[in-house]
């Protein structure tokens, strides 16, 4: 019975927010970095010739911009992207999976690869403002308070029993 309980004790509202929001995060990265791992997959023309399309329509398109400012600085290193992708990819979903389950490892790992990589969206945010960098590094940042909050009140039980 305490092992039911104890695979359910992050089954909370905000720990499955949490879990999905970071496992589709996951999945997205593990699949472009997958995709960018294919050689005969350029995405640079296909990108460059959307991105023109779309500025045409709307000149004020924030996808069609990140991706013209981006994607042409990233490729020309594009072995090190690919494993930053499939190595954080896999390391939320893994992350994600194991809080599922009930596992402490799995909330110090997640907790770990987002304060890992807060300060990079933090200074993307400011670099570039924008609607979407500041709601991806405020969904982060509650994300880090979550989980710090979810290990404190497990540490807490740990100790009183």
């Amino acid at each position: 019975m305490s092992r039911d309980i104890d695979a359910r004790r992050y089954r909370t509202p905000f720990g499955y927010v949490v879990m999905t929001y970071k496992m589709l995060l996951g999945l997205a990265e593990l699949g472009a970095g997958l995709a960018l791992a294919i050689p005969a997959f350029d995405p640079l023309p296909r990108f460059r010739s959307w991105a023109a399309a779309e500025q045409r329509q709307d000149p004020n398109d924030l996808v069609a911009g990140l991706i013209s400012r981006h994607v042409p600085s990233f490729l020309p290193h594009r072995g090190l992207v690919v494993a930053i992708l499939v190595v954080l990819g896999l390391a939320k979903i893994v992350a994600a999976t194991a809080m599922f389950y009930g596992r402490e490892w799995g909330v110090v790992l997640l907790l770990g690869v987002v304060v890992v990589a807060l300060p990079v969206d933090v200074r993307e945010a400011i670099i570039h403002p924008s609607a979407t960098h500041a709601v991806f590094s405020a969904a982060n940042l509650t994300v880090v308070v979550v989980l710090a909050e979810i290990l404190r009140r497990q540490m807490r039980r740990t100790r009183g029993a």
